[in-house]
């Protein structure tokens, strides 16, 4: 062997050497994979792990011609250190329960579906709502029902409405309702201004009332 195929042969060795000690990869058959680190994380004992380490920012990237989709774990977005799952590109994202089950939907434009592909409100839900507690805000309460300039309509004029368009006046139609549903904020802001209102008509009545119950007590005494 010449001089020059022995100097080839050791400087091949030496670079294959050099490159075992220094790669960060890890690649096993049988075990788990490391991208980034030698000793992959697997605190919970899985039977196979991925993990792609990096010091300040990692993603791990499933992509087309047109989508990008990924993990990334992110220690400088903004001021906070946060995890993130979605697609890179500007694409919707679908999470699935089951292939082809899609059950919830994050929209480009930061609507939110749940059963419903192609929300178009900030949360669509094709479904029950089970809550301990819903918030509202509102910008308007109708405590101006108690306001002196208030215009307490009389009980005469709320029954011609009545039996003139079949409601309430100011409370949408069954047909409206069935077709575009209720404002969960304005229909309650709505059923309370009526409450007031019966609140109104009860004191006044009430007071009506109280004056036939004192002239019938002195018509009695005479």
């Amino acid at each position: 062997m010449n001089m020059n195929k022995k100097y080839l042969i050791i400087f091949l060795f030496l670079l294959q050497n050099n490159f075992a000690q220094t790669s960060t990869n890890i690649f096993p058959s049988d075990g788990n994979v490391g991208i980034g680190t030698l000793s992959p994380d697997n605190q919970q004992n899985w039977q196979k792990v991925v993990d792609v380490y990096a010091s300040a920012h990692a993603k791990l990237l499933v992509r087309s011609n047109l989508l990008k989709t990924g993990i990334f774990s992110d220690q400088s977005w903004g001021s906070k250190v946060v995890g993130r799952i979605g697609t890179e590109s500007n694409h919707d994202l679908w999470l699935m329960a089951g292939y082809g089950n899609f059950v919830m939907t994050l929209g480009t434009d930061g609507n939110v579906g749940i059963g419903n592909t192609n929300p178009t409100n900030k949360l669509d839900v094709n479904g029950t709502i089970h809550s301990k507690e819903v918030k509202v805000d509102l910008l308007n309460w109708p405590d101006y029902v108690f306001k002196k300039e208030y215009n307490l309509p009389t009980l005469e004029e709320i029954e011609q409405h009545i039996i003139k368009e079949g409601h309430l006046e100011n409370i949408p139609t069954e047909k409206e309702v069935l077709k575009d549903g209720v404002n969960l904020g304005e229909i309650n802001a709505k059923l309370l201004q009526k409450i007031e209102e019966l609140t109104l008509y009860a004191i006044e009545q009430n007071k009506k009332i109280s004056n036939l119950e004192k002239r019938l007590e002195k018509i009695e005494k005479k």
